[in-house]
């Protein structure tokens, strides 16, 4: 077995770094990422970083594609990706957060680097960082100020995924409890900030009780306009 998937992972190699690029999109056509072994998973993270660091700009989005594919299995990455996102590119950087979010608590090393990108200066990397700290859970606690701020971001995605990793950190997070009951009575009931923000205060448990009867009201405002439909 691990002749074939390492025989696999050259072909694939081979096809990725081809200057075809009709060949690079079809390069992983037959490598089955999920069934690799660890240490076949191992080999191919230390080939597609290697090619990474050739500098092309085409094959370094690929590599971070594929990276965040391998998900779990690609642990030895992260080290990789925590350079990364100090890239220039804002297109790196988001890449790179997603990539570790997909590798999930294996990226601890990370969180005080994603918190500091909540402060980004682009709306999708600021998202795509909360979207991360989700997976930490509790151990993503020092970021609760942070992402307190930015239910206030002008992007809706921005507040969804901050309100998503509230509720992650679950009832340590119950400092946010007011904002989100503030900024969740200026939601669009029915959008996804709206719905994650809820989601939260669930997730915070008793603390949240204060914010109940804002949430009755929208429910029943809901339920009304349906009825005038």
């Amino acid at each position: 077995r691990a002749l074939q998937e390492r025989t696999r992972i050259y072909t694939f190699m081979s096809g990725l770094t081809s200057p075809s690029h009709g060949t690079r999109n079809h390069a992983g056509d037959d490598l089955n990422l999920g069934g690799l072994s660890d240490s076949s998973a191992r080999l191919l993270v230390q080939l597609l970083t290697d090619a990474y660091r050739v500098g092309d700009p085409d094959l370094q989005w690929r590599v971070l594609a594929y990276l965040a594919h391998v998900g779990t299995a690609a642990g030895p990455a992260v080290p990789f990706l925590l350079e990364q996102l100090r890239s220039d590119s804002a297109d790196i950087r988001g890449r790179s957060v997603f990539a570790l979010e997909k590798i999930g608590p294996d990226a601890r090393p990370a969180i005080p680097v994603l918190i500091e990108l909540l402060q980004d200066r682009k709306d999708h990397v600021r998202a795509a960082a909360a979207s991360a700290l989700r997976v930490f859970g509790p151990d993503a606690r020092n970021a609760i100020p942070r992402l307190i701020a930015n239910l206030d971001d002008a992007s809706p995605e921005v507040r969804s995924s901050a309100a998503a990793a509230l509720g992650a950190i679950g009832p340590e997070a119950k400092a946010a409890v007011p904002r989100l009951s503030e900024v969740l009575g200026k939601q669009d009931p029915n959008g996804n900030a709206a719905g994650n923000m809820v989601w939260a205060l669930g997730q915070i448990g008793p603390d949240a009780m204060p914010a109940v009867p804002l949430i009755i009201r929208m429910l029943n405002s809901e339920r009304q306009e349906r009825r005038l439909e």
